[in-house]
């Protein structure tokens, strides 16, 4: 089984945090870099850790300039309340294997509402770039 490399933040999150209060999801001496599994990494997106799938050099906080590397990208669908798409979360999936991707793990992120549906698809690189 493969594993990537990932930073998290040690914290569950029961609701998704407020704008104000990501500000401290970005300080890196409350994140680990862990490396995962994508059933482990499910099991951490479960309980509400927030993640990074890239690893940042030692800094204060998590910026451009502090980047390392990255194995896992994170796209979020995040629908409009005013123009919802109407494709559930199957179809997308769906699409994009048309494509020639693999969706290696989707789930429903925090906002996710039926009115207004949102979630995220995590794609995997061979290597870390």
């Amino acid at each position: 089984m493969q594993n990537y490399q990932i930073m998290i933040h040690r914290e569950e999150n029961k609701v998704k945090p407020s704008k104000e209060q990501y500000a401290k999801f970005r300080v890196a001496s409350q994140l680990d870099t862990v490396s995962v599994s994508l059933t482990a990494l499910s099991r951490f997106i479960e309980k509400g850790h927030v993640f990074y799938p890239s690893v940042h050099a030692s800094s204060k906080t998590i910026k451009k300039n502090t980047f390392v590397s990255q194995q896992l990208i994170a796209v979020d669908f995040d629908n409009d309340k005013e123009n919802p798409v109407t494709l559930s979360m199957s179809q997308h999936i769906e699409r994009i294997a048309s494509q020639g991707f693999h969706v290696a793990l989707a789930y429903k992120t925090q906002g996710y509402t039926n009115a207004v549906p949102k979630f995220r698809f995590i794609f995997t690189l061979e290597e870390a770039f």
